[in-house]
């Protein structure tokens, strides 16, 4: 999820004056997606190609607490599902992403496994997972030029990955859900708009759950968006179920809202986040994990939360823990009851114009109410000039991912948003002194300080970077690096098996 404020490539001195109106956003935004309906209505890929000319660097970390995957030169898909059509031909050919598979190889041979399996107890998903996959779709279809339709997740990519899960080689019997909460600024329709972000900008979200489901498989949307309408106060934080939850027998969708359990302590009802019933029927606690009926299985949901790497007008990058905004509801902060008002909402996510805000809320969720098990991050297409009307974007052929999210968004901002950047490019990087560093601490910090156990992930230093990343933070990462270039023939597979 990503907000409306604040111009991208504004100087961190000028950011507070670089705000719109609601009026105004709301304006310039359908004019754009007006004129972006065309680029749809011809399926064209329009954008300036920069391919494999990123320097994307791998190492070996001194004391490494997380391992970072990187995939590069993902080629074309050559199928569509657009109008909700399986083309013909072997499935898995048409269904397959060459980048979500050279992924999930290179994860396999550096000891992440994709799939949980009896070899492989320390795999991500199992044989009945329910999987959530938490897409960036606030803005779909918006944007102009290289830029449009370039600001959601990559539905090619949704596409191969829901194909990967669904060949699990135990057979699945499981679930696959594709959420996303746009808030109340977003575009609501964010699973038919287009130009969607794909080869074919036809390709909409739903078109590519709608292939899914004729074939018989498991696989849904589950808009949280809806609800936002139904908020579920659970009183005080701790360790067990709200008052709310299934266990205490309220069925109801809806956002759990609970606040601080240190008194006084604002956001009033800060934590909040999704519990539902899925459309294969099973209840689904976002904090708990799978309501069986008589007890909760945590480990039977799997989130694999997955944003579209892009500038940002107030954070200046949204990549894995900012795509966590959209994970809570933001209802509240138009009336005052919840967060009093929007730039306060905002320095309780991430200090925005309020240093001494450091609470860190989106951190606190990471850690307190649900860990992403895999934060992957589409950088296929990336939007260089903002995140809600870009536009620009260049083709960068790149996905990434890690179980740590301030590891996989320190090198996707330096390595692949960074170099493409053309104003400010520092202030979107996080290995950099900046507005997302900044941004960055105040959660990680914040998660750090609330984990229960032992903290598993990096951790930033204190000291500033200024224009050099620090090798304290490189020293806590392995990175990884796989090419999916001609995935499938005897040289591409030689090259999987060789990289490092």
């Amino acid at each position: 999820m990503d907000e409306k404020r604040g111009k991208s490539g504004c100087p961190k001195s000028s950011r507070g004056k670089c705000s719109i109106t609601r009026r105004e956003f709301l304006s310039t935004s359908s004019k754009l997606v007006a004129g972006s309906v065309l680029v749809a209505a011809t399926g064209m890929t329009p954008g300036k190609a920069l391919g494999s000319t990123l320097e994307l660097p791998v190492w070996r970390g001194a004391t490494p607490k997380s391992d970072i995957f990187v995939v590069k030169d993902i080629p074309a898909p050559l199928y569509s599902l657009a109008g909700g059509t399986l083309p013909p031909g072997p499935s898995d050919q048409t269904l397959r992403d060459a980048g979500i598979e050279a992924l999930a190889s290179l994860m396999d041979r550096q000891g992440t496994p994709f799939f949980r399996t009896a070899s492989t107890p320390q795999g991500l998903v199992a044989h009945d997972s329910v999987v959530i996959i938490k897409i960036n779709g606030q803005w779909v279809g918006s944007g102009s030029g290289s830029g449009a339709g370039r600001l959601g997740t990559s539905t090619d990519l949704i596409k191969g990955l829901i194909w990967r899960i669904l060949n699990h080689p135990d057979g699945f019997a499981g679930e696959v859900v594709v959420a996303e909460n746009v808030q109340d600024i977003g575009v609501e329709d964010f699973a038919t708009r287009t130009p969607a972000n794909a080869q074919d900008q036809n390709q909409s979200l739903a078109d590519v759950i709608t292939v899914f489901q004729s074939m018989g498989r498991p696989v849904s949307l589950q808009n949280w968006t809806a609800l936002n309408a139904t908020l579920l106060p659970g009183g005080n934080f701790g360790p067990g179920p709200a008052s709310c939850e299934y266990s205490n027998g309220n069925l109801a969708d809806g956002y759990v809202l609970l606040n601080d359990n240190i008194p006084g302590v604002k956001p009033t009802n800060g934590y909040a986040y999704p519990k539902f019933r899925t459309a294969g029927g099973r209840y689904v606690s976002m904090r708990h994990g799978l309501w069986d009926g008589l007890s909760y299985q945590p480990d039977r949901v799997v989130l694999i939360n997955m944003p579209v790497l892009k500038k940002h007008g107030m954070a200046a990058t949204t990549a894995a823990w900012k795509n966590f905004v959209g994970f809570q509801t933001v209802m509240g902060y138009e009336d005052g009851s919840r967060f009093e008002n929007w730039d306060t909402m905002h320095a309780y996510f991430w200090g925005f114009n309020d240093a001494s805000n450091v609470y860190g809320l989106i951190g606190r969720h990471i850690s307190l109410i649900r860990t992403p098990d895999l934060n992957l991050v589409d950088a296929v297409w990336v939007a260089n000039d903002n995140n809600y009307d870009s536009a620009s974007a260049v083709r960068c052929n790149v996905l990434l991912a890690s179980r740590d999210p301030f590891a996989v968004d320190w090198y996707a901002s330096e390595y692949v948003l960074r170099p493409v950047v053309p104003d400010y490019p520092n202030e979107s990087s996080l290995a950099r002194t900046g507005t997302f560093r900044t941004a960055s601490m105040v959660n990680q910090k914040a998660a750090r300080n609330t984990w229960v156990g032992t903290y598993p992930f990096v951790d930033l230093v204190e000291l500033e970077p200024g224009n050099t990343p620090l090798d304290a933070e490189k020293s806590q990462m392995n990175v990884f690096l796989a090419s999916a270039s001609g995935i499938g023939s005897i040289p591409a597979i030689m090259s999987m098996l060789l990289a490092d």
